[in-house]
């Protein structure tokens, strides 16, 4: 029956997710893409220009560039006051850790939380769902074998020319806007200061210096280690949310993720990039969301190729997420937590507590501390952290009270108030958008601007697609049609006969990857510059897997003057053939389900 195939695949599926493979999609075909992506370190910077909002950066340390292999950042715009709150992430020694941004003026700053990323990247994630009814013929299900997948980023220097107009320390960072109208002096200062600015960051820099914006300078404090590493706050004025994103190709590497969450009083969208959307024919609808998303990441990198290297995607437009429940629970729990910690009479329960997220310490920021109360603890941290006889050994009352009173104000000052910190700016309701794409430096060529569109539909953050099978004269047959979400609801995208797609095996890429691209702009409809229409493609089971027997390419628009062309004539041949080919090698099963 075919709830048994469903079962079965479902078992598959929760294997899979459950060893990380979520992230297998047709390896052999992106071999090249995936060659090489290990990743070495990680920004997301935030960059501004005079009357643009920015967001994004260029990394540098002491040694060398540090690869930039993503970014997320978040942007709140009410009039011209404009939030952005930018995740940081690194790897490497703390000593080497840098960041050079320009900025409009002299922002304000605040330290964030990664708690907001960690919950606000799950929740606003497309959601693929296949929904399967029909059944499949019992002689189908005991001789098939194949399975398918889908694939469809101080101190001051002598250089005189080089102004400093703030210096302060933020959470871990110790923070200085720096201004220069001289692009030499500003690249001389870095280097003097242990930025490592290479030929391409001195003239990266260049523009925006002759813009006149200021550049924010970031390192870690003195005794701080990567690991203190949170998102940095910033609120300034401007008329336009920028990412300036020829900075960060200093770093990026190819296809470099850029994920951005705007939220304001309508419907966010490129107003100097084209918007893509994909040909939702070519996800891996076959083997759960996790994977299907994983596919529709790659999907996004293939369809900006193939519109010319730039553009957004539309991951989620709407007001239906009520983002700032979920973060108001998880900021009273953390609060919560530190209240429930001062009543915490045992020792050994008290370190426990003070570890449990969301509102805990990391096991090194603790005993960084309680190091500082008794050097004597130092190197025993496993042994006696949990143990009350030996935390009464190591610790008088006097010192006990110490290391609790150490540890509380840490835990405020850097878990509570930038939860409180980044997690405002969802407290109000707003229209949150959340676009995607993928650059590599070559593509870094433009800094992408943002605008509200207020007429614009929403944009669901599920996408659906229905497969419904049956048995008919002893050979299955399926039909697979897109759903909501996709802008093609009720279209049909694949039918085959034999057992429909499931696992491991690989159907040919055949279409183009982008569906639509169009202009879009703050006011009126957006403008269609290129529309992609597709025919279904035919499958067959065969002994060596799911077979194509007919694809069409994208329709394209009839030409004028009525006649009919002659490569359409040779591609009608040419079908035909193909047809009369495939059912003569066909068995009496398939021959009677092809007719």
């Amino acid at each position: 029956m075919y709830t048994l195939r469903m079962v079965i695949n479902r078992w598959s599926v929760s294997v899979l997710n459950r060893f990380s493979w979520s992230g297998f999609v047709d390896l052999s075909r992106r071999r090249k893409r995936l060659t090489g992506r290990l990743v070495i370190g990680l920004l997301w910077g935030s960059v501004w220009a005079p009357q643009v909002g920015l967001a994004c950066g260029g990394f540098f340390c002491s040694l060398v560039p540090i690869n930039q292999a993503g970014e997320q950042i978040i942007f709140k715009q009410q009039g011209n006051d404009v939030t952005a709150i930018v995740q940081i992430q690194y790897v490497g020694q703390a000593e080497d850790f840098s960041w050079v941004v320009p900025v409009p003026g002299i922002p304000t700053f605040a330290a964030g939380s990664n708690l907001l990323f960690q919950t606000l990247e799950p929740m606003t994630r497309p959601q693929f769902n296949l929904l399967e009814s029909g059944e499949v013929c019992l002689e189908d299900l005991e001789s098939d074998s194949s399975v398918v997948n889908l694939g469809g980023a101080a101190t001051e220097g002598d250089a005189v020319e080089v102004e400093v107009l703030l210096s302060e320390t933020v959470g871990p960072y110790d923070v200085q806007v720096i201004q220069s109208e001289d692009p030499e002096a500003l690249a001389t200062w870095l280097v003097d200061n242990n930025y490592d600015l290479s030929e391409r960051g001195a003239e990266l820099i260049e523009p925006y210096v002759t813009s006149g914006m200021n550049f924010v300078v970031l390192k870690l404090s003195s005794g701080q280690t990567v690991g203190d590493l949170r998102p940095l706050v910033m609120n300034y004025m401007t008329e336009q949310v920028m990412i300036p994103i020829r900075l960060t190709a200093v770093a990026a590497q190819d296809d470099m993720g850029v994920l951005v969450w705007i939220l304001g009083e309508g419907r966010a969208v490129p107003t100097n990039y084209p918007h893509v959307t994909v040909n939702y024919s070519q996800i891996d609808w076959f083997n759960g969301t996790q994977t299907a998303y994983a596919s529709y990441q790659q999907l996004v990198a293939d369809a900006m190729d193939e519109a010319g290297g730039q553009g957004f995607a539309t991951d989620y437009a709407g007001t239906d997420l009520d983002v700032w429940e979920s973060l108001s629970r998880l900021q009273d729990g953390a609060s919560g937590q530190l209240t429930q910690l001062g009543s915490i009479q045992g020792r050994s329960a008290y370190m426990r507590s003070a570890l449990l997220p969301p509102g805990g310490l990391s096991f090194a920021t603790l005993t960084g501390i309680v190091i500082n109360q008794s050097a004597v603890f130092e190197g025993r941290e496993n042994e006696v952290f949990f143990n009350d006889d030996l935390l009464e050994q190591t610790f008088n009352d006097a010192q006990w009270d110490a290391v609790r009173s150490a540890i509380e104000t840490e835990i405020n000052d850097s878990v509570i108030e930038p939860i409180n910190n980044s997690f405002s700016v969802f407290e109000a309701p707003h229209y949150l958008t959340r676009m995607y794409t993928r650059l590599s430096a070559a593509e870094m060529t433009l800094d992408p601007t943002f605008d509200f569109n207020l007429t614009m539909a929403s944009q669901t953050i599920v996408r659906e697609a229905s497969l419904v099978s049956t048995c008919s004269g002893g050979s299955t047959q399926w039909n697979m049609t897109l759903g909501q979400g996709t802008d093609r609801d009720g279209e049909l995208i694949m039918q085959g006969v034999g057992l429909p797609p499931t696992f491991f095996s690989t159907l040919p890429v055949v279409q183009s990857f982008v569906q639509s691209i169009d202009l879009t702009r703050s006011e009126g409809a957006a403008e269609r510059i290129t529309s992609n229409s597709f025919k279904p493609v035919r499958y067959v089971s065969t002994d060596s897997g799911l077979e194509v027997v007919a694809e069409v390419a994208p329709v394209r628009k009839k030409r004028r003057g009525g006649s009919v062309s002659l490569e359409l004539l040779g591609l009608l041949a040419g079908l035909m053939v193909l047809r009369w080919s495939r059912a003569r090698r066909c068995d009496q099963r398939c021959s009677v389900a092809l007719r």
